[in-house]
């Protein structure tokens, strides 16, 4: 028996089933009734916002409240539930309630409780406690020196403990493990893969449902589930344990460094990460123990695989074992550092040895203001409106009275590796960001520090991400906004910055629906006066698999305008469509296999309809932009030009002719 596999299946329809019916199934089915437990007057009337773009990649809602008896906060995250057939869906909620009843009685110190469920904002509301870091990279950043061995044995205890119980989790990663203050991990994720998993709601993509999860889910899963989601079973969680506990050790997804389409390649070939010999050096009998565990765990054959149990008790040894380690140094050189870093005489160069502070002056000496004086300090939010892979937004005010955003890099203040190329990266953006003045290109008031963070600051969007905002006004001018999008990006690339990420959620729309691109994180400027050592620099960016090109995924270059090109297409489709690219195909190594065989977008007749002018020209332009040979690819001056040319001008039976473009 393989236990209550949870799986990410959904079905969609037209219909809201009845809150009442479900919470009561999920009562009758063993769930706690949480609506009396919790004190209403101080749960959020806002959710925490979220980057959710289609109805096909949504996540829940999320607020924050208090219990009554404790005064302790708990989160509450809700769900929408859709039914194709209220008969279907009605036996679909009995199975729905016993998983999900097996999850609240589950008591363990190493799983997060359930508190109960109850109905808010016309949705079905799941109750947990509060946790202190809502992934565990968070938490390590924060705590470098914690012992990884010891952490990695917790959460396989949690593990464990649920297989004993014929529960498959089905999503183990680092963003699905929440961690407190002293040090406790808390598996969570089972209520969201069990709701998705029903076909009751909307969130049929669990990659969007933690907040912590920055790389795709697929760095994380077996091979015989990137073919076959729905193929959940114990050994596929042990192979997902390893790579947590690889994760722990090293403080990043698996496989990092590599794309995530890479990455899926590399899983369906059987190719398993490298050993990080920094964090695992070969002299060091306890990291060689544990390498040979792993590579048990990722065996190709499922029941090769020891069990969660025996993966349990070889972890317990490592940690307990009276180990002796060799002689060896696990930092550099002093040579090896100084081979790592670029100087250049006659540059500022931002190293590994500065502190943030001294970042922070270099920063202020090249242009980017210090925003500290502008700022209404009594004015900022108690709580994030946010959460993303870099930290925290919290909302503020200047003293004019304008409202303001402050993206609260999550650094570790400290001088291990990991933390400064995270502090340089950091610096990196800002500097790029700095140099950008464009009606399109959102605005970077400055720099400041908030509750010992790095913070960027810049105007508030009020209508949010660009995919928040056309599914609040679907009747906007998609073709205006794509073109307004182009402007941005043209001027972009005339002050030769490469932006390496360009997609729908890195695009925000201001109050007087303006789009405005974000996120300089991956871009690349091609003339510094300020340098960067050459992790800051050179490290592979975190694009999103769906807008990436394909010589970009295959890793014969890194980031290039062209490469901006077939991200600008692939992000036009999705002003117009309101889905991300390839909508239609979640699983990601299926998703790598077309882009592998140079399949666009199939076209969507309903929002680009054949025999359409308009929407023949635009199409023409789109599939020019997704040219398999990027040297066909036209320029974003050149797409700015045929975009106003489509979205301004009265368009009868006219072709585009790209040639004539100038």
């Amino acid at each position: 028996m393989d236990g209550d596999s949870i799986t990410p299946e959904c079905s969609l329809g037209p219909e809201l089933l009845d809150r009442n019916i479900i919470l009561s199934q999920l009562i009758v089915g063993g769930c706690e009734d949480a609506t009396t437990q919790l004190e209403w007057p101080s749960v959020r009337h806002d959710p925490v916002p979220k980057e959710g773009l289609s109805r096909n990649f949504v996540s829940p809602d999320i607020y924050y409240g208090k219990l009554k008896s404790s005064q302790q906060l708990a989160r509450l995250i809700c769900f929408r539930t859709f039914v194709s057939s209220v008969e279907t869906d009605l036996n679909k909620l009995k199975n729905v309630a016993h998983k999900i009843s097996s999850w609240s009685n589950s008591k363990h110190p190493n799983i997060l409780g359930m508190i109960g469920a109850t109905i808010y904002q016309d949705q079905i509301a799941i109750v947990t406690p509060w946790t202190d870091y809502l992934d565990l990279r968070g938490f390590l950043l924060a705590h470098p020196q914690v012992d990884r061995y010891a952490l990695s044995t917790r959460i396989a205890y949690g593990i464990a403990y649920l297989h004993g119980k014929n529960i498959v989790h089905g999503f183990i990663m680092g963003g699905t493990v929440h961690m407190m203050r002293d040090h406790t991990p808390k598996i969570t994720g089972f209520c969201e893969a069990t709701l998705t998993s029903s076909g009751l709601t909307t969130a049929s993509d669990f990659r969007c449902i933690s907040y912590g999860i920055r790389d795709s889910t697929a760095r994380w899963m077996p091979p015989e589930t990137l073919l076959d989601e729905n193929d959940k079973k114990p050994e596929g969680d042990v192979y997902s344990l390893a790579m947590t506990i690889l994760e722990t050790m090293t403080g990043a997804a698996p496989y990092e460094g590599l794309w995530d389409g890479a990455a899926v390649l590399k899983i369906a070939n059987g190719h398993h990460p490298q050993r990080p010999i920094v964090h695992m050096p070969y002299g060091d009998k306890k990291a060689n123990t544990l390498w040979t565990l792993f590579r048990e765990c990722w065996a190709r054959d499922p029941h090769d695989r020891p069990t969660a149990l025996e993966v349990l008790g070889r972890m317990t040894e490592i940690v307990s074992g009276s180990w002796m380690l060799a002689s060896c140094q696990c930092t550099p050189s002093s040579g090896t550092q100084q081979g790592t870093e670029a100087h250049i005489a006659s540059d500022t160069v931002i190293h590994r040895q500065m502190s943030v502070d001294e970042i922070l002056s270099h920063l202020y000496e090249h242009g980017c203001k210090d925003a500290t004086s502008f700022i209404n300090q009594p004015e900022y939010s108690s709580y994030p409106v946010s959460y993303g892979g870099f930290g925290e937004v919290y909302k503020g005010r200047l003293k004019d009275g304008n409202q303001i955003a402050l993206k609260c890099l999550r650094l570790a203040l400290d001088t291990t590796e990991a933390s400064q190329k995270q502090v340089r990266n950091a610096a990196h953006e800002l500097y790029i960001w700095s140099k950008c003045k464009h009606p399109n290109i959102l605005e970077l008031i400055g720099v400041t520090q908030h509750r010992n963070q790095i913070a960027m600051v810049s105007p508030w969007m009020e209508n949010g991400t660009l995919g928040w905002f056309l599914s609040k006004y679907p009747e906007a001018d998609r073709y205006t906004l794509s073109a307004q999008i182009t402007d941005g990006v043209a001027y972009l690339h005339g002050e030769n910055i490469v932006h390496g990420d360009i997609k729908g959620t890195n695009v925000l729309v201001s109050k007087d629906c303006i789009p405005k691109i974000t996120d300089f994180g991956t871009a690349a400027l091609k003339d510094y006066t300020l340098k960067f050592t050459a992790s800051a620099t050179t490290s592979k960016p975190g694009m999103s698999l769906r807008w990436t090109a394909p010589e970009i995924l295959e890793e014969t270059t890194g980031t290039t305008f062209e490469g901006d090109i077939y991200a600008l297409g692939m992000t036009i489709l999705e002003t117009m469509t309101g889905e991300v690219p390839y909508y239609e195909t979640v699983n990601e190594s299926a998703l790598v296999l077309k882009i592998a065989r140079q399949e666009s977008p199939m076209r969507p007749a309903g929002k680009i309809p054949p025999k359409d002018a308009k929407a023949d020209m635009l199409w023409s332009l789109l599939t020019s932009c997704w040219s398999y040979d990027p040297k066909n690819r036209p320029t974003a001056t050149e797409v700015g030009k045929a975009m106003r040319n489509i979205a301004f001008m009265k368009v009868s039976g006219q072709t585009l002719d790209l040639t004539r473009v100038t």
